[in-house]
């Protein structure tokens, strides 16, 4: 072991720990020894000066006292501190958020409009001059073609300008949502249909279908009632 460590053994019959371990951080001791330390890019204490160092040592009761009497106060201070790191995070992230709203506020009413002005042109212009463009593919590869295309951007754009809308007015009302039957296995595959289509290929997703067929071979449709938008926002 370095000459620069000391090993202490603590009389606990005469002096508790904890109340020791408080006591070298008292302003009686680090007075003391700021008087001792030598060195200056090193500090440290000589031995023999560390133990010239006095120490009050009242009873053990009164240890225990002032160290429960310290662990009191430090929690106290330790809990405003933290409600206070709450508080201040609160107020950052609304400030934040606020911020977010406002700033996204604009481009996505740009957006929405820009969509539904594309929508306009394809719909009752360029998909009825002809109805084959709608059947249109990326690729032979690919599930969806052009009017299921659009309709997804349809939906997807609504909801956002929704969400925004509804963010910057800071209130969510559930309740004026339209709730309907939905068929738990279609609503999945369709969204797992269009995940794997916008993200290029990187899912490979099966579906067990015998998990929905009962002991005759008889198809068991799964439901629920719920609105299709908040369903779809959960996944």
């Amino acid at each position: 072991m370095s000459r620069d460590i000391l090993t202490l053994t603590i009389d606990e019959s005469i002096i508790d720990t904890f109340y020791f371990l408080s006591e070298l951080n008292s302003p009686l001791v680090t007075a003391q020894v700021e008087k001792y330390r030598e060195g200056i890019t090193v500090p440290h204490l000589r031995s023999e000066d560390f133990f010239r160092i006095i120490i009050q040592v009242p009873t053990l009761q009164k240890q225990r006292e002032l160290v429960r009497k310290n662990v009191q106060y430090y929690t106290e201070h330790l809990e405003e501190g933290l409600n206070t790191i709450v508080e201040d995070s609160k107020a950052h992230y609304e400030v934040q958020n606020a911020f977010l709203r406002h700033s996204l506020a604009g481009p996505v009413a740009n957006m929405r409009g820009t969509v539904e002005s594309i929508l306009e042109i394809m719909n009752h212009q360029v998909l009825q001059r002809n109805q084959e463009f709608s059947h249109l593919k990326v690729s032979e590869n690919h599930l969806f073609t052009l009017k299921e295309y659009l309709e997804m951007l349809d939906r997807d754009s609504t909801i956002i300008a929704d969400l925004v809308s509804r963010n910057m007015q800071k209130t969510l009302d559930f309740s004026s949502k339209e709730l309907s039957p939905i068929d738990l296995y279609s609503f999945v595959k369709q969204y797992a249909e269009e995940l794997k289509e916008t993200k290029k290929g990187k899912y490979e997703i099966v579906f067990d279908h015998e998990l929905l067929v009962d002991e005759d071979g008889n198809s068991i449709s799964i439901s629920f009632k719920g609105n299709r938008e908040l369903v779809g926002l959960m996944l």
